[in-house]
């Protein structure tokens, strides 16, 4: 069966322009094709420009030169509802909505999809229940947000970007500041999502462990190459031999695990 691509980059090259509009380039010629039904993790040092690219991937950020294509159409040619049809993001360190309860906060998925009236219909409304069902926020509905766990919140912006129903999703570093319980879940509904909703979803981690475990591509941005590949292939490479030389880690190939250089100051 031929895969869907659901985003495609050519000769992608990101970063910013300084105050004397010199362009600072953190990776380029990022060739790289997305499909659905797939889970990718983008790896890095810190630095290095994994924020910077799901923003440029997203469009809140412009690339410095190069293509981006969501479907068959340019991202650039697109309003801002047509692409927030077609694409939605969980941010990193985003606070809680003030004073909204969850419920509100997961119907905020639905505008797009509104008329100027903004009244959502019936179907709305189930679509936020079913969504709010999987991820077993129910019991948290009518709960301010502030009132809830950080691994609850995380729930409720991922719920947020499934109700509004996009083919792509994107998450900057979603397990920060989660406990590892709440961690192997929201990895392990990633994984499940991409199978059960046939989404292509991005997510950039320091979580390099977890991330072998659960996703079907491992996107490394390193300023270099910026190799993309599968999880194996990635490992048999010796990238993460190299990648940490502080030497204060080790990354064992046999067991796909860090270990603590423990004679460091010793």
């Amino acid at each position: 069966m031929d895969k869907t691509s659901v985003l495609h980059t050519e000769k992608l090259r990101i970063g910013y322009r300084s105050k004397n509009k010199a362009d600072v380039v953190l990776a380029e010629g990022l060739t790289q094709t997305f499909y659905a039904g797939e889970l990718t993790a983008i790896l890095g040092v810190n630095g290095i420009g994994k924020s910077t690219l799901i923003r440029t991937l997203t469009g809140l950020q412009q690339p410095l030169s190069g293509g981006l294509l969501l479907g068959d159409q340019e991202l650039s040619s697109l309003s801002d509802q047509e692409r927030a049809k077609r694409l939605s993001l969980v941010l990193t360190r985003q606070s809680a909505p003030p004073n909204l309860l969850v419920r509100e906060v997961l119907a905020l998925g639905r505008q797009p999809y509104l008329r100027w009236w903004g009244k959502m219909n019936e179907q709305d409304q189930e679509l936020i229940l079913a969504v709010a069902d999987q991820l077993h926020l129910l019991p948290f509905l009518e709960k301010n947000c502030h009132q809830i766990s950080d691994g609850q919140l995380q729930k409720v912006l991922l719920g947020r970007a499934l109700v509004q129903n996009t083919p792509l999703v994107l998450l900057d570093e979603p397990t920060t500041h989660l406990d590892l319980e709440h961690k192997a879940e929201l990895f392990l509904l990633l994984k499940k999502l991409v199978r059960s909703e046939n989404k292509s979803i991005l997510f950039s981690t320091h979580d390099i462990e977890w991330a072998l475990q659960v996703a079907d591509r491992i996107w490394l941005i390193d300023g270099k190459s910026n190799p993309h590949t599968t999880p194996s292939e990635f490992v048999k490479s010796g990238t993460l031999e190299a990648l940490f030389s502080a030497g204060f880690v080790r990354f064992d190939p046999q067991d796909e695990r860090f270990q603590l250089q423990q004679n460091r100051y010793l």
